[in-house]
């Protein structure tokens, strides 16, 4: 699953998952599943009993989960969302060295994501302008912004 952080509704929005009969658009809190502790630590989580995990999302214990690990997608100390890999197999349990790769990947997907999001920024700031500088040109008046 991969959820992308609100800042503004401190929430993460599901934006993919691969649990079956799990909407992709649900929102999760700081206080939901192995997604919400990760949010509230900023670091992977390890849980190898789903069911009996406190923060469990009821949902994916019925779905049949048994184990999960999460990590954060971080920028710069800025959370752009969390990566979480679930198992429904019986016996699973993730390792630290499962975790550490979990969050190599992570840290070079919020890179990515960064530099996406920026280059969007950059392409929606340049359309604006060639916008105002072609309304300038038509109107032949000058255009003044305080």
């Amino acid at each position: 699953m991969v959820g992308r952080w609100d800042e503004v509704d401190q929430r993460l929005d599901l934006l993919i998952s691969t649990v079956a009969d799990w909407r992709a658009s649900r929102r999760i809190g700081r206080a939901e599943g192995i997604s919400g502790q990760v949010v509230t630590l900023r670091s992977p989580v390890i849980v190898d009993d789903y069911a009996a995990f406190d923060k469990a999302i009821p949902e994916l214990v019925q779905a049949g989960i048994r184990a999960a690990l999460a990590a954060p997608l971080l920028h710069e100390g800025r959370l752009l969302g969390v990566v979480t890999i679930l198992t429904d197999q019986p016996g699973k349990r993730f390792t630290s060295d499962d975790s550490d790769i979990l969050e190599m990947l992570a840290t070079i997907a919020a890179a990515t994501i960064e530099g996406l999001e920026r280059r969007w920024v950059e392409a929606r700031l340049r359309l604006r302008t060639e916008h105002l500088e072609r309304l300038t040109e038509s109107t032949g008046d000058s255009v003044y912004s305080y």
